[in-house]
């Protein structure tokens, strides 16, 4: 398998090889110095919303007219009230339509440019989270072997120190049967390996924290306070012709469609 120089140049240019570094063996540190690329591009100009709210003013009698027309109809309990209400519905939809429509127009051009340019930095941002997550997931583990390692030093030497402890006791009371005064030594308690928290390179540093998590093992064990009701799949069995569940009141309802 052919061997990748980590201190290759990747883009001619825009690195420069620095000194070999002591814990990299041959690889060679590459050292990135790149101008600021928003110099080389035409950026928009800062994009004024005050026009748009201008040129909507125009809308604000019209609209607080239609809402507060809506709110008069308090209930309909006779054909001319239906079919005014009908009336007033679709021509609130017709506005609604006409403000989106114009909407669109203003914001598609810068959507579309949004949704462009956010394409083409996750081409470069997303490996390098992921890089990110799996170096914080490789380091985390290391600090938890740390501890791991530390626990058994310390359990290593707190039951050499009771074995020892143990042999004194046995030695003073053997000598005290003898009748031979006994000055046992002094035990020195163990000290736990110390542990790095915090490792600094020099462009920064890194450190661990202990946050609480979950993982399930068992759903059906989980106490109802916890659970979130699946409204999206229960909809579509509803759908499918389910009628009768527990917990839960199926019943129709009359949804009311507006074409403009």
């Amino acid at each position: 398998m052919e061997e990748f120089d980590w201190g290759a140049t990747p883009t001619p240019g825009l690195a420069a090889e620095a000194p070999e570094s002591e814990g990299y063996g041959n690889a060679r540190e590459t050292t990135f110095v790149q101008e600021d690329p928003l110099e080389k591009i035409g950026l928009p100009d800062i994009i004024d919303s005050q026009p748009v709210a201008a040129m909507l003013a125009v809308f604000q009698q019209e609209c607080n007219l239609t809402a507060q027309r809506a709110k008069t109809i308090t209930i309909i309990r006779d054909p001319e009230t239906n079919a005014k209400a009908a009336d007033w519905a679709v021509e609130t939809k017709k506005l609604l339509k006409r403000l989106e429509e114009l909407r669109k127009k203003i914001v598609g051009p810068y959507n579309s440019y949004l949704t462009q340019v956010n394409g083409f930095f996750k081409l470069y941002t997303e490996p390098l989270m992921q890089a990110e997550t799996y170096l914080s997931r490789q380091l985390g583990n290391y600090r938890q072997f740390q501890e791991n390692e530390a626990r058994r030093i310390k359990a290593e030497q707190e039951a050499e120190t009771r074995k020892i402890q143990k042999q004194l006791e046995d030695e003073a009371a053997a000598a005290k049967a003898k009748d031979i005064h006994y000055e046992p030594a002094p035990i020195v308690a163990p000290v736990a390996p110390e542990i790095q928290r915090v490792t600094r390179t020099s462009g920064g540093s890194t450190s661990q924290r202990k946050d609480w998590t979950f993982e399930v093992e068992n759903e059906s064990l989980i106490d109802r306070e916890f659970l979130m009701l699946n409204e999206k799949k229960l909809r579509e069995h509803i759908k499918g012709g389910l009628r009768n569940t527990p917990g839960v009141r199926i019943f129709e309802e009359f949804t009311t469609r507006i074409r403009a």
